[in-house]
């Protein structure tokens, strides 16, 4: 038996996993690095590329992985990585399901058999939400032009001039090849999981398609059994409440073993701040429109400042009777990583408002300690004691899930005193007020682009005490240059 304890390189992803990005990148797994020079790759060239066939062999030899740098981060902090969880991912770990794919693999690291974890990700997306960029999202892209103009017609259009526009033109083809090696799997009756995301993945016509073909299946003999027992996972911000002038609520309902993670990043004002362009009440009608449906439905947060100074709010309202079928909900985070559209973990140029740590520690660590109590006092998030008495419902594979709980309760914990002890670890660098003047400048100008809303109005509502702070510290009136300094 192959132990990812013992060879912490280990991940069954580049053996099962076959993961498309919003353009067309390719992946180890939602949370690694690009595999670069692989984009708009078959399934097979990418399966057995020379570079792919090098992180076998260098797993198998328990070598450390670049792309897999943000799991070894996590698994530093004492928690559950995604390289931890894939073998629980369309994989039945109790019966080491994961050695025949090492058992198969040839010396210089080529497989033979095929994914059997799908994940798809759209860049159609209809919000801008602060914490994402034009990489994963369509409306991202129209931002980007209206913040920084264009460069290859020889215009800046302002700041940070040394961005691309970052135009994106659908691959049909691509898209059409993707489709057909996803319904390949199918008929194989080899596909045993699905992650839908985005962008936003009830606008994507590869999904519909796919999904649809899910139910013709159905309906021939010797699949019904087998399409009923596909896990199929959704990332979705519960905007979309039609497709094609049908409920996506009713569309669900025939697939047997589907469960929808609803991407709400705090609520009420503050949610419509982070997630950009979208409507609160339209977005919980939504979310009710799916409980009604029979839907399982589970809430996703990525925890930023705005989110923890408002974590009150978001569980009083989620902890509601109405919102919490048979007294259960199921709640993970998120944690704002370093990337290149929101550079969080401290890059000037890019340091805002939505990075906890731009808040003062005698502000930000006691709102995270008092999240902490609240996650450690509540009945009903996460509670494994009553997930273990709805046990006969839940899939074979997934039996044991209360200790999955457990992990995830200790994740989200984890989580928010990363933040406490990396705020007070680097005290000096996001204190330093010419970083502050810049975060808050780069937070000003950013909201001068907001759908519905401004980080100040959202401090107002949320959390009076950072409210005052924000409101005098002071930013540069016009973005690159060190003089004019100003009060709201």
């Amino acid at each position: 038996m192959y132990d990812y304890n013992t060879n912490q390189s280990l991940c069954a992803f580049p053996w099962t996993h076959n993961y498309s990005g919003p353009r067309y990148s390719r992946k180890l797994c939602c949370t690694s690095d690009d595999v670069e020079g692989l984009e708009k790759t078959t399934e097979e060239e990418y399966l057995n590329s020379p570079k792919l066939k090098q992180i076998r062999v260098d797993m198998l030899n328990g070598k450390k992985i670049s792309e897999c740098h943000n799991c070894y981060k996590v698994e530093g902090m004492g928690l559950q990585s995604m390289r931890q969880n894939s073998f629980r991912m369309g994989l039945m770990e109790k019966n080491n399901e994961f050695d025949k794919y090492v058992e198969q693999t040839l010396p210089d690291g080529t497989t033979f058999l095929k994914p059997i974890y799908y994940d798809n990700r759209t860049i159609h997306c209809n919000l801008q939400c602060v914490s994402c960029g034009p990489t994963f999202s369509s409306e991202h892209i129209n931002l980007f032009k209206k913040m920084h103009g264009t460069l290859d017609d020889g215009t800046s259009g302002g700041w940070h001039t040394s961005r691309t526009n970052n135009n994106f033109v659908v691959d049909k083809e691509h898209e059409e090849t993707f489709s057909k090696e996803f319904i390949d799997g199918l008929q194989e009756k080899r596909i045993k999981s699905i992650y839908w995301a985005g962008g936003e993945p009830f606008m994507s016509v590869v999904h519909w398609k796919v999904m649809d073909k899910m139910l013709e299946l159905r309906e021939e003999p010797g699949y019904r059994e087998y399409i009923d027992d596909i896990r199929i996972h959704y990332n979705t911000n519960m905007t979309r409440a039609t497709w094609k002038g049908k409920p996506i609520a009713e569309l669900l309902k025939p697939y047997k073993n589907l469960y929808v993670e609803a991407s709400l990043d705090g609520s009420h004002k503050t949610f419509e701040w982070t997630r950009d362009g979208a409507n609160w009440d339209k977005c919980i009608a939504n979310y009710k429109s799916f409980l009604d449906a029979g839907i399982d439905i589970k809430l996703t947060c990525v925890m930023s400042g705005p989110v923890i100074l408002d974590f009150d709010r978001y569980m009083d309202f989620f902890e509601q009777d109405a919102l919490t079928p048979n007294g259960f909900i199921e709640l993970s985070f998120h944690r704002l990583q370093q990337n290149a559209h929101a550079g969080f973990e401290f890059a000037p140029s890019q340091f805002n408002g939505l990075d906890p740590c731009f808040y003062p520690e005698e502000i930000i660590v006691p709102a995270c300690k008092k999240a902490i109590q609240r996650l450690k006092k509540t009945k009903k998030v996460n509670n494994p004691d009553f997930h273990i008495r709805w046990e006969g419902k839940i899939p074979v594979e997934y039996h044991g899930h209360d200790k999955h709980l457990i992990q995830m309760t200790k994740n989200n914990i984890g989580i928010l005193q990363y933040y406490i002890d990396h705020k007070i670890e680097n005290r000096e660098r996001y204190e330093d007020m010419d970083n502050l003047i810049e975060a808050k400048t780069n937070t000003i100008f950013r909201d001068k682009f907001h759908k519905t809303t401004n980080l100040l109005d959202v401090l107002y509502v949320s959390n009076r005490e950072a409210y005052d702070w924000y409101n005098k510290l002071k930013y540069i009136i016009q973005p690159g240059k060190d003089i004019d300094y100003v009060e709201i």
